[in-house]
């Protein structure tokens, strides 16, 4: 979301060549080529959006909330060592004779 948040608060866009032809890409406007413009002037085959990078995921990470709570975590829990299962019995595998398999439950 972070690219959208750029384009969308964008005072000043530039010309840049993307796909052979010529763009708007949000930039500062301090930048040398920059125009004063808002992303509702420039037509959506006009704009070319600006790259994802890691800066962005980190601005993100600082606003995201997680979508489990530590009770939410307690109660999953606390559900599932009451329906039992815990310990839990896997089924496995075992090659005893390579073209024989037998089915076992391992020890927890």
């Amino acid at each position: 979301m972070q690219p959208v948040r750029k384009v969308m608060s964008a005072t000043s866009f530039k010309e840049v060549r993307s796909d052979g032809r010529m763009k708007w890409t949000p930039c500062s406007p301090g930048d040398p080529a920059a125009i004063d413009r808002t992303w509702a002037e420039v037509e959506g085959d006009e704009l070319h959006e600006p790259p994802l990078r890691m800066a962005d995921f980190v601005k993100s990470l600082a606003s995201v909330r997680p979508t489990v709570t530590q009770s939410d975590i307690k109660k999953h829990d606390e559900w599932t060592q009451e329906s039992g299962m815990f310990p839990m019995r896997l089924p496995s595998l075992l090659f005893l004779i390579p073209s024989q398999a037998t089915m076992v439950l391992e020890d927890p």
